[in-house]
């Protein structure tokens, strides 16, 4: 996916558990991963499955075009089919 070690990603819109576990493994310990999604009852199930299974990675209940991240926080972002369910589409534009 072009991860480098180390490096801060996040996946926006993700559902369940997305790409989330596959993006642990190159970012490496010394990486940050998170998950958002709008809708708290699609962050609680993967938050859990993270903890059995060890994975190292940040849940974000939160509409992506209004998180309270700093910009460019993240070296790599991954979202799939999030302006689907997006209103304004060309508006919408993930820091």
């Amino acid at each position: 996916m072009g991860v480098a070690e180390n490096a801060r990603v996040i996946d926006i819109g993700r559902g369940a558990l997305g790409v989330l576990d596959l993006l642990c493994a190159p970012a490496g310990p010394g990486g940050r991963v998170v998950g958002v999604d709008r809708q708290p009852r699609i962050v609680d199930a993967p938050r859990q499955v993270a903890a059995q299974r060890g994975l190292p990675i940040e849940f974000v209940p939160g509409d992506a075009a209004d998180l309270a991240l700093p910009p460019n926080s993240f070296h790599f972002v991954h979202e799939h089919t999030v302006s689907l369910h997006v209103q304004y589409p060309a508006a919408w534009s993930p820091r």
